[in-house]
């Protein structure tokens, strides 16, 4: 079971050999990467629409908030 583990060969079976299956790591740390750059682009280049993005998920979640309490306040 540790060697499975260790070599990631376990529960791959005949997938373990392809090259996608070895490229996975890969494609996720490029996948991460490109974010944080596509971020860190917009921050520096367009701040405008990078800040919007911020105050719709704030803005959005004090509306959940007050409606939820309002809700609450209506039942009780």
């Amino acid at each position: 079971m540790p060697s499975q583990v260790l070599t990631g060969t376990g529960s791959a079976g005949m997938a373990a050999g392809s090259l996608f299956f070895k490229a996975i790591p890969w494609i996720v740390g490029l996948v991460f990467c490109a974010g944080i750059g596509l971020g860190l682009y917009l921050r520096s280049r367009h701040p405008e629409p990078y800040e919007i993005l911020g105050r719709i998920v704030l803005e959005d979640a004090g509306k959940r908030t007050d409606e939820g309490q309002q809700e609450a306040s209506v039942s009780a």
